[in-house]
C-alpha cells in the first residue's frame, strides 16, 4: 500500500516525508496543489498540518544580453509547501497466506 501511495504522490508532484512503510504518512505538496483534494476524493481522511518552508531547485533567469540571449542558473531557493498527513488502512497480511 505504501509503494502505491508513494507513486501516486510523486506523480502528482508531491513528497512523502515520513518514514517509509509506516501507517502514518506525512505528505508535502506545493501551494495550490490539488493533491490533498485528490486523495480525499479517493476516500482518504487527511489532516491539514499547515505550511512550512522547503528548499527546492528551480531555474532562474539572472540576466539577458542586448541581443536577447538569456543566462539561466539552476539554484536552490526556499518555497512554501502544504503539509498534511493520513493514516493508511491496516492490512491483514494473514489474509494473503
Amino acid at each position: 500500500m505504501f509503494d502505491r501511495m508513494l507513486a501516486y504522490v510523486r506523480n502528482a508532484g508531491g513528497w512523502i516525508v515520513s518514514e517509509p512503510y509506516q501507517r502514518r504518512v506525512e505528505i508535502e505538496a506545493m501551494e495550490g496543489s490539488t493533491l490533498a483534494d485528490d486523495l480525499r476524493g479517493l476516500g482518504f481522511e487527511l489532516q491539514n498540518i499547515g505550511d512550512r518552508p522547503k528548499l527546492l531547485p528551480r531555474t532562474e533567469i539572472r540576466q539577458t544580453s542586448p541581443a536577447g540571449a538569456r543566462v539561466l542558473y539552476d539554484v536552490v531557493a526556499p518555497s512554501i509547501v502544504q503539509v498534511f498527513e493520513l493514516t493508511l488502512p491496516e492490512i491483514n497480511v494473514s489474509a494473503f497466506d
